[in-house]
């Protein structure tokens, strides 16, 4: 048996953040605020007191930054999804040479892109649990045109600066799964409070 708490933001508040023995804590990330409101944070994690900063990044996403929504891609949902969307992954490194992360929401996915598209470009293809994650961000760090095909772990805290990393594949976004226990009980609890879980 497991059990784990829907919220844990009072037990965080009270044994972590406004513990005696926690002078201070700084908790810092790209992702704390919602135009700059920590409310939807506070709610979640806890820190209720705490002194919030919301400051703008220095990227200019407007001279920098390209977003790219292919049309015609079949529903994720369908069978076909992967090797539908792989055709287009193949064109978006075509185009930045590589320099890339491909970030899929499940290894089923990875692995049959990876595999449609292995021996199709010209680039060293790296692929999560080839060699162990420290070892492969050196690997992609190393070589200017890599590509790295990754899930989980790899949606966050990873750090590239430079060329090497120019272009990130979202195939799918990571949505929880619905009827996973946990993330269920969270949308029947917001739905009895009134809320909206998708929101």
């Amino acid at each position: 048996m497991h059990a784990t708490p829907l919220n844990v933001s009072e037990s965080l508040d009270r044994l972590l953040f406004y513990n005696d023995d926690l002078s201070s804590a700084i908790l810092t990330s790209a992702t704390l605020s919602i135009s700059g409101d920590f409310s939807f944070f506070r709610e979640n994690v806890g820190c209720s007191r705490a002194l919030e900063i919301s400051v703008g990044s220095p990227f200019s996403y407007q001279d920098q930054c390209l977003l790219y929504l292919p049309q015609g891609l079949p529903d994720p949902r369908e069978p076909g999804f992967h090797t539908g969307v792989a055709p287009f992954i193949e064109e978006i490194l075509t185009q930045t040479e590589g320099r890339a992360f491909v970030l899929f929401t499940s290894y089923r996915g990875l692995n049959e892109v990876w595999d449609l598209l292995k021996g199709r470009l010209p680039w060293k293809l790296l692929k999560q649990g080839d060699l162990p994650k420290n070892k492969l961000i050196e690997e992609f760090k190393a070589d200017l045109h890599s590509v790295l095909f990754a899930t989980a772990s790899y949606w966050e805290g990873v750090d590239v600066p430079g060329e090497a990393l120019s272009c990130v594949i979202l195939v799918k976004l990571p949505f929880a799964v619905p009827d996973d226990p946990l993330t269920e009980a969270k949308i029947k609890s917001i739905e009895r409070s009134g809320g909206n879980p998708f929101l």
